[in-house]
């Protein structure tokens, strides 16, 4: 069970090591192309590692359909990924449904 729990965390931050190492390298390029992107990797990541990303899987059609079918998704329906930013009491959620 610790194995499956600490598998399921190592991947989930890998995911997003790589996800806040894109945007940090597209914000540093001021450039949307992952070739651009080259060069401006994190220390975290070997440079060979994080420009062979760009080159070899950040830079295909079949990654950036899927990149952009993602966002469209998260953004038509921005009621449903609302975050409170922390717990509700049950008291709280009342008045909430109540209010609604």
């Amino acid at each position: 069970m610790a194995r499956i729990v600490w598998e399921k965390t190592a991947l989930e931050r890998f995911n997003q090591l790589l996800h806040n190492a894109r945007n940090m390298a597209r914000v540093k390029s001021r450039s949307q192309n992952p070739l651009d992107w080259r060069g401006f990797g994190p220390a975290a990541i070997q440079s060979e590692y994080f420009n062979e990303l760009c080159e070899t899987t950040w830079n295909t059609e079949e990654w950036k359909h899927k990149s952009a079918a993602a966002m469209k998704n998260r953004s038509s329906m921005p009621e449903a990924s609302v975050h409170v930013g922390g717990s509700r009491t049950f008291v709280g959620h009342k008045e909430i449904m109540v209010n609604k």
